[in-house]
């Protein structure tokens, strides 16, 4: 249970709004304007099959950056890194 609360006090810790990232060791920028802000999300990759069994949460997750500026949103496979 402990570990449960260190976890949930470093998430709470860290500060929030945009802030830049980094994919696999390059800077995160985006494609349309150029800025290097980002709020992060996430997004299921569905596939029919799991979809059709009910099993929607053994999907895949994909990480999302959107751009502060333009709301640009990149996806990405690989998780972003807060910089």
């Amino acid at each position: 249970m402990s570990g449960f609360i260190e976890s949930f006090k470093e998430g709470m810790a860290e500060p929030s709004g945009p802030h830049g990232y980094q994919v696999a060791g390059v800077r995160a920028t985006c494609p349309h304007c150029g800025n290097q802000t980002f709020e992060d999300g996430g997004a299921l990759l569905n596939t029919p099959g799991l979809t059709f069994f009910g099993l929607d949460f053994a999907n895949r997750e994909a990480y999302l950056l959107i751009c502060e500026r333009c709301g640009c949103v990149q996806w990405f496979l690989k998780e972003p890194v807060s910089t």
